[in-house]
């Protein structure tokens, strides 16, 4: 029995390496080729030797979740240049203000003119002299408040229902205005006054070529006064009522010194 084992394996080893023999010589090995590079997304390959083993493509990121926040509003169009009308309301009437401008601000005016009528009343005559009738004009250059003038006017008296009283007047002086920011002006003026009296009858019998009767106008000088007021009908125009006192010294026609009122009515006018 323990010579079997022996033989039988020396059987083994010959059959063996008959098989051996008969086999044809294994042909030469290929170059070994680079592996190729995996491609985006292929998985990587494993370990040499190992096989290589798929990898899961990699996780999209999810798609951005819609914004809530409200969206800008698109810029307004350009505003063209030109005025908008504004529905606002009319300014309040003020019933304080002044009918018209202020004439009497200093420069607004540089000359200003004027006529009256009047009534002439005398207060010291020793005869009978009735109410009588009187006209003038003036003309004034503004400087400032005061207003210098010159002044022309006639008057003329019944005496006695027959006879006449009448002057020729010349006048010099000023008037002040008393500024305010009304329609009425209230006024004082002063002048000199040269006054050339006739009465009926103390005409004069002049003979040079030919003899005639002249008219004669006796001088005296005199001074005189007016208060009153200026209401105004526009910028440039105004209404004046007044009150005149005057007053002349014995001279002439006259044997003495007389004094007279005059109420009286005129219209001023303005000028630049």
């Amino acid at each position: 029995m323990s010579r079997s084992i022996p033989v039988l394996a020396l059987v083994a080893c010959l059959t063996a390496a008959s098989a051996h023999a008969q086999q044809p010589a294994a042909e030469p090995a290929a170059p070994a080729e680079e592996p190729a590079e995996p491609a985006s997304g292929d998985a990587a390959p494993g370990p040499a030797g190992s096989p290589e083993t798929p990898q899961a493509p990699a996780e999209q990121p999810p798609p951005p979740a819609p914004s809530t926040a409200p969206r800008a509003e698109p810029a307004p169009p350009p505003v063209r240049d030109f005025p908008v009308p504004h529905n606002t309301p009319p300014p309040k009437p003020d019933f304080d203000a002044p009918r018209f401008p202020d004439r009497n601000s200093p420069g607004r005016h540089s000359v200003e003119t004027g006529f009256h009528l009047g009534v002439p009343v005398f207060l010291t005559a020793d005869s009978d002299v009735d109410p009588g009738f009187a006209m003038g004009g003036r003309i004034g250059f503004v400087a400032g408040f005061v207003v210098p003038e010159f002044g022309i006017a006639w008057q003329g008296n019944s005496v006695d229902g027959e006879d006449t009283l009448d002057a020729m007047m010349l006048s010099f002086g000023a008037r002040l205005r008393m500024n305010n920011s009304s329609s009425v002006t209230p006024f004082i003026s002063g002048a000199f006054d040269m006054n050339f009296w006739h009465f009926t009858g103390s005409d004069e019998l002049v003979c040079r070529n030919y003899c005639e009767v002249r008219e004669d106008y006796g001088f005296s000088p005199g001074v005189s006064g007016v208060a009153g007021l200026a209401l105004s009908l526009s910028p440039r125009v105004s209404f004046d009522v007044g009150l005149r006192v005057a007053a002349t010294f014995a001279a002439g026609i006259l044997d003495e010194a007389e004094l007279w009122l005059t109420p009286q009515v005129g219209l001023g006018f303005y000028y630049r």
